[in-house]
């Protein structure tokens, strides 16, 4: 009951079916998981942020969006320079989902076009007119880009204070050789079972999860001037065809491409 009388305030303070927000991620950033009582698309304009949830974290880049249903709790971290972005609230009333968790994804063009339409309309009444018309449409394609356009790529979250210290090492080092034996000086526990408290808890293992965060560190590196190269070894690639098969497996882009769609601007 009470969940349900703060979402109906929340749904008075919105007063349109559609609000809009937009300006510097830092200045929303929070240190603990919070939620909001109405959905929320989220459009990173410019930069690096990671969408933390319960149990995983999602990175967000230029010219990706990501869908918050309402009630999600999450918070958001920037990462490097300073994140510039765009916020759609949006009444429950106006789109029904059944999910819990956010969702990355890549807008169409018709959803950037009018994404952009709604934003520059801002101080319009959201609730008639030919903008009303605009939301309702971006809010049909929106179900339509997140089902084609959806990214799926999350570090992992852990729980336990052994798993977040052997995450932390991995997190400090991952720009050089670690081998099984390095773990032990993280937890006085034999290799074995490091190993199996580890795959247990993060269902994916050790080097599967240093794998995933030199991946993760490669696209935040993309974001500024260095060459492929130089990533790759910033990464702990001893060699560059490892770094592209990697890269190619997870993102299903090359480095070059992958550069390419998140810094031409929309």
């Amino acid at each position: 009951m009470p969940a349900e009388k703060n979402r109906g305030k929340e749904r008075k303070r919105l007063l349109q079916p559609v609000k809009v927000l937009s300006g510097e991620l830092t200045d929303y950033s929070t240190e603990k998981l919070h939620r909001h009582n109405v959905h929320q698309v989220l459009l990173i304009r410019d930069g690096v942020s990671l969408l933390v949830e319960e149990g995983r974290r999602q990175p967000l880049y230029g010219n990706m969006c990501a869908f918050l249903p309402a009630g999600c709790l999450h918070r958001t971290v920037v990462l490097g320079g300073s994140v510039t972005y765009q916020s759609l609230y949006i009444s429950e009333d106006m789109l029904k989902t059944s999910g819990t968790g956010i969702i990355i994804f890549s807008l169409s063009e018709l959803g950037i076009a009018l994404f952009n339409r709604i934003v520059s309309e801002k101080k319009s009444d959201s609730g008639s007119g030919i903008l009303k018309d605009i939301i309702e449409l971006f809010i049909r394609i929106l179900g339509e880009d997140i089902t084609s356009g959806r990214y799926d790529y999350a570090l992992p979250e852990p729980h336990s204070d052994e798993c977040k210290k052997l995450t932390d090492y991995i997190e400090e080092n991952y720009m050089r050789k670690i081998s099984m034996a390095d773990f032990r000086s993280v937890l006085p526990y034999s290799e074995r079972h490091i190993a199996r408290l580890f795959s247990a808890e993060m269902k994916i293992t050790l080097f599967e999860y240093l794998r995933m965060y030199r991946m993760f560190m490669a696209t935040v590196m993309l974001h500024g001037e260095r060459s492929v190269l130089e990533i790759s070894l910033e990464c702990g690639y001893e060699s560059l065809s490892s770094f592209y098969n990697d890269f190619s497996r997870y993102f299903s882009l090359t480095p070059g491409e992958f550069r390419k769609s998140v810094t031409c601007k929309s």
